[in-house]
């Protein structure tokens, strides 16, 4: 994985958390 696409991945899965504690 490219730095980008690593930090996309990242970015996802912090508001897949942030989703699931508002939850």
């Amino acid at each position: 994985l490219t730095d980008e696409k690593a930090g996309e991945l990242i970015m996802a899965a912090r508001n897949i958390c942030w989703f699931g504690d508002e939850a």
